[in-house]
C-alpha cells in the first residue's frame, strides 16, 4: 500500500509527506474521505493541504487503475488473497448500470463518451474499494462487484448496500458534456455461489461466479430507477435496522420463475464509527450462575450417595458445552473421577462409539501399538474400576482385540455378549464410584447411537445409591427419550440476558467498544453465547465497527483470515468434528512438520483445540458450526475427493467401524463401496444385536442400491438387503409394522422380477408373517412357500411347513396342523438350522413347538401342551435368539398357560417378555406381554387391571397387531364381568364376537360364546335360555373342530346350569361323556372343575 500511496502523493507534489500518512495508518481507500482538518492533524501546511484537496477529483480514477493492476493488495479486499481453488460461499453481488448511457452514446463524440464511462467506472471502483468489495468486471456502462469474496466480512450485505448508496451519490455529482446529470442504478442480491474458477486468459482473465445471485442482481438493477438501490429479500434480511428499507413490491423478473420480492434502500439510519480493537480470550463462564448452581447441587447430592442424572437441552451454540466445562473447572480441585463421552453425527448408528473413544483416549491406545501393549494399556485403565478378566475380555472385544480368546474365556452368543458388555461398562462406572465420586458426561446426546443411550439408562438405574452424576447435553430437535427417566433432571438452557451477553463481550476484551457497537452485537446475536463470542472476536480481530450479519459470514471471515491453513481446516472437517493428526497427515499434501504448524495456527485462531495430552494428537473443532462452515465451503467434487482419500487411509489403517467407512465412501462418491460397507455395518449390528442401528444401516445400503435403477445385479443386492432389513424390523417393530411389510413386499417384487428362487421364500415368509399378525388371509402364501421349498433346502422346507401348520390351526384343523408340525420338526436339524432364526425372524423349530402345544391343548392333551411350550422356550434360550425368546414367551408359554389357567406362569412369562422387549427394543412382545399381565391382574381381582389391559389392546391395534384381538377382548370381557363391570363386559364381548366373525379365527369362537353366556347370567339369573343357547353353540363348535378342551369348558358351564335347575342326571351324563375322552390333564383346573361338578350330580 505504501508504494501506491507514495505514487499518488508524488503525482501531486506531496511525496515528502508520505511518512506522515504511513505513520498514521492511512490507507489508499481512506484518501477520498480526508478533510482539511484531517490534513492539519497529519501536519500538512496550508500549501500542501490546497494541493491535496485540488487533486482529490483524480483519486477515483487512480484507485480504479490500481485495482486493475496485477498483484494489488490493500487490506482484506486485495486480489492477492484470491483462493487457490474454487469454493462454495455466500456472497453479496452488486450490479451497477449507468442510466441513459445508450442515448448519451448517440449524442456524444466517442472520445467524450470514453471519458464519461471512465469517470463513471472510477466513481464505482472507488466506492466499492472503500467498502471492501471486489471489482469483478467492467462491462462498458456496467460494473459487477462481489462482497464476501475473496475475503468474507461479517457484514458483507451491509457493505454492498453502503457501496451502492455511495455509488449513486458519487455518480450524481458528475455531469455529462450535454449538461445532463449522471445517474446510476444498483441491484444487489445475496446467495450461495461457486466462486474462484479462473476463466479467460491474460488481461481477460477473471474469477467466475456460478449461482443465482449475479443474475438476480442484474435483474434487480434493471427495475431500479435513476439513483435507486434495489435489493433482494435475502439481502434485506441481513441488513438489520441500519437502513431505511421500503417494500418495492413483488416483481416479475426476466429469466426467473414467479414473482420476486424486492426492496428499495433509501438511506442509512446511522453511520458506524471506526475504533481500535483489543483482543482477549474468554477466561470464565458468563451468565449461567443459576444453571451451574443447580449442577453443583446435584453434584453434592451425588457425592452423598444419591446418584443423579441431568440432561442439558438447548439449541446449537446456546452454551451447553460451556456449562459442562464450567462445572469441570469448579470440580478441578476436587478428588473425583471425570469421564467424558463425545457423540458424533458420523456414528449415530455405531454402537457404543462414545465409550470406545473415551476408553481409547484414557488408555492412550495408538493404531501402531502391538496387541500386547494395547491389552496392557486397557488393563491399567480398567483396573481402576475393578472387575476381572471377564470384564476386561468383553471390553477388549469392543476394540476388535479378541479379548475372549486372549483371556481364554468361553465365547458366548451375541445377544448375551452384548448384554454382558453393557453390564461390564456399568460395573466399571460403579467400581470407579466406589473409590471416589464420578462425573460422567455425555456430550451431544442427540447424536448418540441407541446402544449408548441404552447404556446410559442402565447407568442411571445403577447409580441410585452411588456417588455418580451423569450429565448429558442435547439439542432440542432430537433429544433422547432418556429425558423421561425418573432419575433425570431436564434443564433447558434459555438464551442469555443482556447483562450476561455484555459480560462475554467484556471478558473477550470488548469493554472498550463503543456502546452502539456493543448494543448491535447483543441485538444481532439474540442472546446465543456462541454468536456473541464469535461475532465479538471478529470485530476485535479486524477493527471493523459494522456488525456481522450472520454466523455463517462470521465463521467464513475467520477462515479467510487464515488463508494459508484454511484448506487444512476444510480437510479436517471432512473427517468430522473430531479428528486425529495421524489420519489428517495421510490426506493433506503437507509434511508432518508443516501439518503440525498448521494445526497450531488453527488452534491459535481458536477454531480447534487439542483434546487431551499432546501425545494423543487428537483435535476437536471448537464448535460443530465451525466445522460445518469449513466443510460446506468445499465444492462437492473436492469434498468427494477428500472423503475418498480418507476412506483409503482408513482402509489401510484397518479396524475401523464399517459405519465410518460407509459414510466416507458415500460422501466420496464411491457408491458401490459405500453400499457394501453399509451392509457390513448392518450385519454387524444385527449380530450384536443392535436392531435400530441395523435398520438404519440396511436402509442406507438400500438407498444406494436403488440409485442403480434396473441393473439386475444391484436389484439382487437390494433384494438381499430388503430381506435382512425385514428381519431387523421384525425384531424391533414387529411383523405387522408398515415398514416391515414394505420391506418384504419390495423383496417379493424384486425376487419375482429377477427370478431369484433362493430369496423368494424369505420374501414370501415376510409378507405372510405380516399378514398373519394383521389377521389377513395368508394361506395362499403358505401353500406357495411349501411348493417352492419342497425338494430343496430342508431348513426352508421346515419353515414352509410350519407356515402351513399355523394356517391349519386357525382354520380349526388341529390334527392336520399337528401333522404338519411333526413333519417340520422331523426336517429340522438342530445343528444345521440354528441360523434360520436370523433369516426368518425367529426359529422355526421353536415356533412349531409352540403351535404343537396349541393343538395339543385344544385336542385335550393339556400335559403335552404344557411340556411342549416349556420345551420351546428352552430351545429358544439355547440358541439365544431374542425374538424367538419373545415369541415363545408370548405365543407359547403365556397363551398356553392362559388356557391352562396357570396365573403364576403367565405372570412370569409376561414380565420376562416385557423386560426382554425393553432390553432389545421388541415392541410386539412388549405389547402382548402387557395384555397378558392385564389378564393376570383381573384373575387376582385387581380393579385397575382392565384399564391397563385395554390400553395394551389399543396399543396393539394402533401398531397393527390384530391377530388374537378377539381372544384378548374375550379375556377382557370375562375379567370385567368377574369384577362386576357387567355393562363394559357386555359391550366388550359383543366387540370380540364381531371381530371373530370378521377374521374367522375359528378356534376362538367357542370360548367367546361361553364368555357371553356367563356374562348374561351374571347380569341376570333369568337369562338362562340365552346362556344355554350360547353354551350349546359353543359345544357344537368345539365338537366340529375336535377341540375337546373347549368342549369340556362349555360342557361344564352348561352342566352347572342344568344341575342348578333340577336336571342333575342330564348334567352328569354330559360331563361324563366329555370327561371319559380325556387321557391326561386330570389335575388341570378345567378338569377338576368338571370332575367336582360331576361328583355332585352323580
Amino acid at each position: 500500500m505504501s508504494e501506491t500511496l507514495r505514487s499518488w502523493l508524488e503525482k501531486n507534489d506531496l511525496e515528502k509527506y508520505a511518512p506522515a500518512f504511513i505513520d498514521n495508518e492511512v490507507q489508499l481507500s481512506d484518501l477520498p474521505h480526508l478533510t482539511e482538518d484531517d490534513l492539519k492533524d497529519l501536519g500538512l501546511p496550508l500549501g500542501p493541504r490546497r494541493r491535496f484537496l485540488a487533486g482529490k477529483p483524480s483519486l477515483d480514477r487512480f484507485i480504479s487503475e490500481v485495482l486493475a493492476s496485477p498483484g494489488f493488495e490493500e487490506g482484506r479486499a486485495a486480489p492477492a488473497n484470491l483462493p487457490s481453488s474454487a469454493e462454495r460461499r455466500q456472497i453479496t453481488v452488486l450490479f451497477s448500470d449507468l442510466v441513459g448511457s445508450t442515448a448519451l452514446s448517440a449524442d456524444l463524440d466517442p472520445e467524450d463518451m470514453r471519458d464519461l464511462i471512465k469517470t463513471y467506472q472510477d466513481a464505482c471502483a472507488g466506492a466499492i474499494t472503500r467498502f471492501e468489495g471486489f471489482v469483478a468486471k467492467f462491462m462498458g456502462d456496467g460494473v459487477l462487484a462481489y462482497f464476501g469474496f475473496p475475503q468474507a466480512h461479517e457484514d458483507d450485505a451491509e457493505l454492498a448496500v453502503r457501496a451502492g448508496l455511495s455509488i449513486t451519490e458519487a455518480v450524481a455529482r458528475h455531469t455529462a458534456p450535454t449538461g445532463d446529470k449522471l445517474a446510476a442504478r444498483i441491484g444487489i442480491a445475496t446467495g450461495i455461489v461457486v466462486v474462484g474458477d479462473l476463466i479467460g486468459a491474460n488481461a481477460a482473465q477473471e474469477q467466475a461466479v456460478i449461482g443465482d445471485a449475479p443474475n438476480l442482481a442484474a435483474r434487480l438493477q434493471s427495475i431500479a430507477g435513476a439513483g435507486q438501490v434495489i435489493v433482494s429479500d435475502a439481502t434485506r434480511r441481513l441488513l438489520g435496522s441500519g437502513f431505511e428499507v421500503e417494500d418495492f413490491g413483488q416483481r416479475d423478473l426476466k429469466g426467473l420463475t414467479g414473482a420476486v420480492p424486492t426492496f428499495l434502500i433509501s438511506g442509512e439510519h446511522s453511520v458506524e464509527t471506526r475504533f481500535e480493537a483489543r483482543s482477549a480470550n474468554i477466561t470464565e463462564m458468563v451468565g449461567r450462575d443459576q444453571e451451574l448452581a443447580l449442577l453443583l447441587e446435584r453434584w453434592s447430592l451425588a457425592k452423598s450417595g444419591e446418584g443423579q442424572g441431568v440432561l442439558l437441552v438447548g439449541e446449537a451454540g446456546i452454551g451447553k458445552s460451556r456449562i459442562v466445562r464450567g462445572l469441570l473447572d469448579v470440580l478441578a480441585a476436587e478428588d473425583c473421577t471425570r469421564i467424558q463421552y463425545q457423540c458424533s453425527p458420523y456414528q449415530t448408528d455405531s454402537a457404543l462409539s462414545p465409550a470406545i473413544q473415551q476408553l481409547r483416549l484414557a488408555a492412550g491406545l495408538a493404531t501402531n501399538d502391538a496387541k500386547a501393549d494395547q491389552f496392557a494399556k486397557l488393563e491399567r485403565v480398567l483396573a481402576r474400576g475393578g472387575g476381572g478378566q471377564a470384564e476386561f475380555a468383553l471390553i477388549a472385544e469392543l476394540f476388535g482385540l479378541g479379548g475372549i480368546e486372549h483371556y481364554g474365556l468361553t465365547d458366548m452368543a451375541p445377544a448375551l455378549r452384548r448384554a454382558r458388555t453393557l453390564e461390564a461398562l456399568t460395573h466399571q462406572l460403579l467400581g470407579l464410584a466406589a473409590v471416589k465420586p464420578v462425573l460422567l458426561v455425555l456430550e451431544d446426546a442427540h447424536w448418540a447411537d441407541p446402544t449408548t443411550l441404552e447404556l446410559m439408562e442402565l447407568c442411571l438405574d445403577a447409580i441410585i445409591s452411588a456417588p455418580v452424576l451423569v450429565l448429558m447435553t442435547s439439542r432440542p430437535d432430537n433429544q433422547p427419550e432418556i429425558a423421561a427417566h425418573p432419575h433425570v433432571t431436564r434443564l433447558t438452557l434459555n438464551r442469555l440476558a443482556r447483562a450476561s451477553a455484555e459480560g462475554i463481550i467484556r471478558r473477550m476484551g470488548g469493554g472498550a467498544l463503543p456502546p452502539e457497537t456493543r448494543d448491535a452485537i447483543i441485538a444481532r446475536t439474540d442472546g446465543v453465547p456462541l454468536f456473541v463470542e464469535e461475532l465479538t472476536k471478529v470485530i476485535l480481530e479486524t477493527g471493523k465497527t459494522s456488525i456481522p450479519s450472520s454466523l455463517h459470514d462470521s465463521l467464513m471471515a475467520r477462515l479467510d483470515r487464515i488463508p494459508d491453513v484454511k484448506e487444512v481446516a476444510q480437510i479436517a472437517a471432512c473427517i468430522g468434528r473430531e479428528f486425529d493428526q495421524d489420519l489428517l497427515l495421510q490426506v493433506v499434501d503437507l509434511s508432518e512438520e508443516q501439518l503440525h504448524s498448521a494445526l497450531n495456527q488453527l488452534a491459535a485462531a481458536e477454531l480447534i483445540f487439542r483434546r487431551g495430552p499432546a501425545a494423543n494428537r487428537q483435535y476437536l473443532f471448537k464448535h460443530a458450526l465451525v466445522r460445518d462452515a469449513a466443510y460446506e465451503s468445499l465444492l462437492r467434487g473436492r469434498r468427494e475427493a477428500v472423503h475418498s482419500d480418507i476412506l483409503l487411509a482408513l482402509e489401510r489403517q484397518g479396524g475401523v467401524a464399517s459405519e465410518i467407512l460407509a459414510r466416507h465412501a458415500e460422501f466420496g462418491g464411491r457408491i458401490e463401496a459405500a453400499a457394501a460397507h453399509w451392509r457390513a455395518a448392518g450385519e454387524t449390528a444385527i449380530g450384536q444385536p443392535a436392531y435400530k442401528e441395523a435398520i438404519a444401516n440396511f436402509n442406507a445400503a438400500i438407498r444406494l442400491c436403488q440409485t442403480f435403477g434396473n441393473d439386475q445385479a444391484w436389484q439382487r443386492e437390494e433384494l438381499e438387503l430388503q430381506v435382512q432389513l425385514g428381519q431387523a424390523l421384525i425384531a424391533n417393530l414387529g411383523y405387522q409394522a408398515t415398514e416391515t411389510t414394505a420391506a418384504f413386499e419390495r423383496g417379493l417384487a424384486l425376487a419375482e422380477a429377477i427370478g431369484d428362487q433362493e430369496l423368494l421364500l424369505p420374501s414370501i415368509y415376510g409378507v405372510w408373517a405380516s399378514r398373519y399378525i394383521e389377521n389377513r388371509p395368508m394361506e395362499d402364501l403358505a401353500d406357495r412357500a411349501v411348493q417352492i421349498a419342497r425338494g430343496g433346502d430342508s431348513g426352508r422346507y421346515c419353515v414352509a411347513l410350519r407356515m402351513q401348520a399355523l394356517g391349519r390351526f386357525h382354520a380349526g384343523q388341529f390334527r392336520k396342523s399337528l401333522e404338519l408340525v411333526d413333519q417340520a420338526l422331523v426336517v429340522y436339524d438342530t445343528d444345521a438350522h440354528r441360523h434360520l432364526g436370523l433369516e426368518f425372524g425367529h426359529d422355526p423349530r421353536a415356533a412349531a413347538m409352540n403351535y404343537k402345544a396349541w393343538s395339543d391343548w385344544h385336542l385335550g392333551l393339556p400335559d403335552h401342551a404344557r411340556a411342549g411350550c416349556e420345551a420351546s422356550l428352552a430351545w429358544a434360550r439355547a440358541i439365544d435368539h431374542p425374538n424367538t425368546i419373545g415369541l415363545t414367551m408370548c405365543f407359547g408359554v403365556a397363551i398356553t398357560n392362559i388356557w391352562l389357567r396357570d396365573i403364576e406362569r403367565v405372570q412370569q412369562a409376561a414380565l420376562e417378555s416385557i423386560q426382554l422387549s425393553e432390553e432389545k427394543s421388541l415392541s410386539l412382545w412388549d405389547t402382548w406381554g402387557r395384555v397378558h399381565l392385564g389378564w393376570v391382574g383381573m384373575q387376582r381381582g385387581d380393579a385397575d387391571a382392565p384399564v391397563l389391559m385395554r390400553q395394551a389392546i389399543e396399543t396393539a391395534e394402533r401398531i397393527g397387531v390384530l391377530r388374537y384381538g378377539s381372544f384378548h377382548l374375550g379375556l377382557l370381557a370375562d375379567g370385567l364381568s368377574r369384577l362386576g363391570d357387567h355393562t363394559a363386559a357386555r359391550a366388550t364381548i359383543e366387540a370380540a364376537l364381531k371381530m371373530q366373525s370378521f377374521t374367522q379365527d375359528i378356534p376362538l369362537a367357542p370360548d367367546l360364546y361361553r364368555y357371553r353366556a356367563n356374562i348374561r347370567l351374571r347380569i341376570s339369573s333369568k337369562a338362562i335360555g340365552e346362556a344355554t343357547a350360547d353354551l350349546e353353540h359353543a359345544i357344537e363348535l368345539s365338537r366340529a373342530q375336535g377341540a375337546l378342551s373347549l368342549e369340556l369348558r362349555a360342557a361344564t358351564d352348561l352342566a352347572r346350569i342344568w344341575a342348578e335347575n333340577g336336571k342333575s342326571a342330564r348334567s352328569a351324563s354330559l360331563l361324563q361323556t366329555v370327561c371319559d375322552q380325556f387321557v391326561e390333564g386330570f389335575d388341570t383346573p378345567d378338569f377338576l372343575d368338571a370332575k367336582s361338578l360331576l361328583d355332585q350330580t352323580s
